[in-house]
């Protein structure tokens, strides 16, 4: 079929499976399987015709260009017939054969784009914007499935756990967590989760069912974690308040602790790249003068280079073969590096916090937000611009984003 075609046919799939509603635990039994993905299933009311994505790449950032919102469909408007059609040449069918864009935030808020301008499906649990047992906190994509964990302390903290299969939210039960969970990551088959409190979570049924992790306890007020290779050795990293630092083989054993200076300062992100670890974070009540720190660990236990500077750096992200970190929203500082150790410092026209990134077909593209709700993206961690998707009164605070699929 022609790219123009196949383009059409992913965009209408990944519309038409975006229509979300969530199972209570118990009509829950088994994670979805290969007949649950089949492109004859059902179609959802309020899909989206394939005419209005005709154009699904991000927003051009050079021209301002702006998408056409009178191509969407009403909310009321029936599915066509014929919108999960089979797709040709032994395309994959599944709802993540192209990319979802997954947003997360407090009382449960949730929704997902197909381009980055136009977001849909919006959910929310409760209302009230503080700091909940429905709020979400975290999400990450891996094993075809999107899982986004969180909780809160009203007083008691407890945990939260769903996940994301493209078409439907699942509620799963989180109470093995003693805290609420802030981070969450996917390798090596495994799911894991870390929070506020240990014990850390883990899931091998592709988040169906989690049980506690670590056989020697992880630390508490871990905040950030990420799954790849450091060295030559595959690895969880998790990070949090007091600079704390810790690492796992495999999510269940966990070792090298770097234990809390018992501050408020802490890494707030952590990312993975080119055999290098980088964590970054800092001191957020301290101003924009040698608040904000960097630094890498080359095997995950040894950590060296630490870099000291400007704004608090709560964003760290790795990309094209380079570790973006971000100030938060208004500072507009970017450090980058290709080896976490020599940073060089750029300006931004106003990254947000929260910042995830992927790819959009062949585009790279990095999502942001600004207070509560307002989502920004960008395709060079430079130059960002603003989606249609505009912060309204009462807004949850969204709080993080991931890109699904190949």
């Amino acid at each position: 079929m022609s790219r123009a075609l196949l383009l059409l046919a992913l965009a209408t799939a990944c519309t038409a499976s975006a229509r979300a509603r969530v199972i209570p635990d118990a009509e829950l039994e088994a994670p979805a399987d290969a007949a649950a993905l089949a492109p004859d299933a059902p179609a959802r009311d309020a899909a989206v015709e394939p005419a209005a994505l005709v154009d699904a790449s991000p927003l051009d950032l050079t021209t301002g260009g702006n998408p056409d919102v009178a191509t969407l469909r009403p909310p009321d408007a029936a599915a066509p017939e014929d919108a999960l059609a089979a797709p040709e040449d032994g395309a994959d069918a599944s709802a993540f054969a192209g990319q979802l864009l997954v947003a997360v935030g407090n009382d449960g808020k949730r929704m997902v784009s197909l381009n980055g301008k136009i977001w849909m499906d919006e959910l929310r649990d409760t209302t009230g914007n503080r700091d909940g047992p429905k709020n979400l906190l975290a999400v990450a994509y891996g094993g075809g499935q999107v899982v986004a964990v969180g909780g809160g302390c009203t007083p008691t903290c407890v945990g939260r756990i769903v996940t994301f299969d493209g078409r439907v939210w699942h509620e799963v039960d989180a109470s093995a967590a003693l805290g609420k969970l802030t981070a969450v990551a996917y390798g090596n088959g495994a799911w894991v989760a870390v929070g506020s409190m240990p014990p850390a979570l883990h899931s091998l049924d592709g988040g169906l069912t989690w049980a506690p992790a670590a056989k020697v306890a992880v630390p508490a007020g871990l905040r950030a974690l990420a799954y790849g290779t450091v060295g030559t050795q595959p690895m969880f990293v998790a990070v949090g308040d007091g600079y704390t630092r810790v690492s796992s083989p495999d999510g269940i054993t966990w070792s090298q602790l770097h234990a809390s200076d018992g501050t408020n300062a802490a890494y707030r992100s952590v990312a993975i790249g080119n055999g290098v670890v980088v964590a970054a974070g800092g001191r957020p009540d301290s101003g924009k003068v040698d608040s904000g720190r960097l630094i890498r660990s080359l095997d995950g236990a040894n950590w060296t280079d630490e870099l000291v500077m400007g704004p608090e750096m709560p964003s760290v992200v790795y990309a094209d073969g380079k570790f973006f970190a971000f100030s938060p929203a208004g500072d507009d500082i970017l450090e980058i590096s290709a080896d976490g150790k020599e940073w060089l410092e750029q300006t931004t026209n106003g990254a947000g916090s929260n910042v995830a990134v992927g790819r959009l077909g062949i585009t790279r593209f990095f999502l942001s937000r600004i207070s509560p709700s307002t989502i920004k993206f960008s395709t060079d961690g430079y130059t960002w611009g603003q989606s249609l998707r505009m912060s309204m009164t009462g807004d949850a605070i969204l709080n993080a984003f991931v890109i699904a699929g190949p």
